[in-house]
């Protein structure tokens, strides 16, 4: 699934009107956001590239099975929220703040 739809989807299931913001992974790094730190979702290791691009076609010829995006993310939804757990992943709103001026 790209990125874009997934995001969309996510936004979907949270019922959320936020607009999503694309930072190359270069400003990122240039900005000092470390890898697998920061930003969901996001790897930034060059080393790690090829892992969003597997080739899952022979697991799915061994029976695996997806559910549908929009079941899995409304079910994490619901998960998290139960958890009680702050907010304390990701970036700071300051954070957030000082990259989208660097891009």
């Amino acid at each position: 699934m790209p990125i874009g739809e997934f995001f969309a989807a996510c936004q979907a299931a949270v019922g959320s009107d936020v607009e999503g913001v694309r930072v190359d992974t270069g400003t990122l790094l240039e900005e000092g956001v470390e890898p697998f730190m920061g930003v969901p979702l996001w790897n930034g290791a060059p080393e790690f590239a090829a892992a969003e691009r597997m080739d899952i076609s022979r697991a799915l010829a061994a029976g695996l099975t997806l559910r549908p995006p929009a079941e899995t993310l409304a079910d994490t939804a619901a998960w998290d929220a139960a958890r009680c757990v702050p907010e304390k992943e990701g970036l700071t709103p300051a954070e957030e703040e000082r990259l989208l001026t660097a891009r």
